[in-house]
């Protein structure tokens, strides 16, 4: 179980800090699936910025798996609303260049989100991170007290959209501010802090207006989370001493769980260059990356904690194969994104995907597969091990060139699938691939191994 009421005496203090990031944040459902998977349970969330609804998703009971399907499945057009058409006639006094109208009626609808299930949960405690714009304060709102309109507020970012007005006072997104508030999990005891981070830590300074308003972002999030890491420092001092402010018996450690290269930003995933499937399978990836190799000690608190490289040249291969399973005729899906990056001329190759069986969707983390060296004599094939209710599942794939008939007609591969469950095959299936896209495939793995 994620969420537990409160630490007892046998178990450690826990916190779970969603940052933002705008609709990236969809990577952090694959994040708590991860950590559900691995035991860990958490007496306090804090949400920032888009990382609100994730905390609002998880405190309107919906499991992480719930989460991860509900993102899956959501239209982003219901993120997008225009203020009356009037607002747009003078630019200079525009509020901002869309409306909360689609967020209110689609979006959260949809995610699930239900306020009053919020404030009635009892399941753990949950912080809502908000800025007072009209004191320039950040509000971190107990779950007992958020509000539809401080909901909205929290993922209303300026220009982007227009700030809420509660009860005489200005409210919009706090990322400005702070965009994981640790500080918080610190003053409720919390000896063991899970941040999951989506805001990119780019080293290179890139040129485009809006790259350089999301750069402002980034310097305004990372340069503020710094601060926290140094007051955390100190705090421990003092609790090596015997001095515990906030009743800490042991030093605070800090985990964080993040992407290898920034994620993509808003526009990729509104032109559909990243999907939700995706920025999943890479969270689960990534955070099942850092359990395995975590350190008890978490991580050091300085500027490489969020840091991440910046690739010189990215290459993508997205292929979605269906396939009807042999065993039990239910359609099977799988979803495969394949990144070749070239770092340090040096080129990192991931594999991710997910599979769903009769429209059930199952995380992979296919990061140990592989490309074949990209020629038609030689398959491409990959794996992937995940683990469902306490039982593990398998998955193997094969991609090879199909027959020449088959190739003379248009059909450039064969897909072969098999699914373990406890090391046993419970089912396979096969489906035959069209020319272009095997030949995209293999251009782009040539193109990839070439750089």
């Amino acid at each position: 179980m994620l969420l537990i009421p409160s630490a007892n005496k046998d178990s450690v203090a826990r916190s779970l800090i969603l940052a933002g990031g705008g609709m990236r944040v969809a990577y952090q459902a694959g994040v708590l699936q991860a950590l559900e998977e691995e035991g860990l349970s958490f007496q306090h969330v804090d949400g920032t910025s888009g990382g609100t609804m994730n905390a609002a998703m998880l405190f309107s009971d919906l499991s992480p798996r719930e989460i991860g399907e509900r993102w899956r499945s959501l239209k982003l057009s219901g993120f997008v609303s225009f203020l009356p058409f009037k607002s747009y006639l003078n630019p200079f006094k525009l509020k901002a260049f869309g409306g909360a109208e689609g967020i209110v009626k689609k979006v959260f609808p949809h995610l699930g989100i239900n306020v009053q299930t919020i404030n009635q949960n009892r399941s753990a405690e949950a912080t809502f991170n908000v800025c007072n714009f009209s004191k320039k304060q950040n509000l971190a709102l107990s779950h007992r007290q958020v509000t539809l309109p401080h909901l909205i507020a929290g993922i209303s970012l300026p220009m982007f959209m227009p700030a809420v007005e509660i009860d005489g006072d200005w409210y919009s997104d706090s990322v400005w501010i702070k965009d994981a508030n640790l500080i918080e999990a610190v003053k409720r005891g919390a000896e063991e802090i899970w941040l999951v981070w989506c805001i990119g830590n780019s080293p290179e300074y890139k040129d485009g207006s809006f790259l350089q308003y999301v750069h402002m972002i980034e310097m305004s999030a990372n340069g503020t989370l710094l601060e926290e890491f140094q007051r955390i420092l100190e705090l421990n001092q003092r609790i090596a001493k015997g001095d515990s402010p906030y009743g800490q018996k042991n030093p605070i450690t800090i985990h964080v769980i993040k992407p290898h290269f920034p994620l993509p930003l808003d526009p990729a995933f509104y032109l559909g260059s990243i999907d939700a499937h995706e920025l999943i399978n890479i969270g689960y990836h990534n955070a099942k990356e850092y359990l395995a190799g975590r350190q008890a000690a978490g991580v050091v608190l300085d500027w490489q904690a969020t840091a991440m490289r910046e690739p010189k040249a990215v290459i993508v291969s997205r292929q979605v194969y269906n396939a009807e399973s042999k065993n039990y005729k239910q359609r099977l899906c799988l979803r495969l994104r394949a990144e070749t990056c070239l770092v340090d001329g040096a080129g990192v190759a991931a594999l991710y995907g997910d599979i769903s069986l009769a429209g059930v969707t199952v995380n992979q983390s296919l990061q140990q597969g592989s490309f074949s060296r990209g020629t038609f004599a030689a398959p491409l094939s990959f794996n992937g091990a995940f683990v469902v209710e306490q039982i593990e599942w398998q998955l193997k794939g094969v991609i090879s060139s199909a027959p020449l008939w088959q190739f003379l007609l248009g059909r450039g591969a064969r897909l072969k699938l098999q699914i373990y469950k406890a090391n046993t095959l419970f089912d396979e299936a096969d489906c035959a691939l069209n020319l272009w896209r095997f030949a995209a495939l293999l251009y782009q793995n040539w193109k990839a191994r070439r750089q």
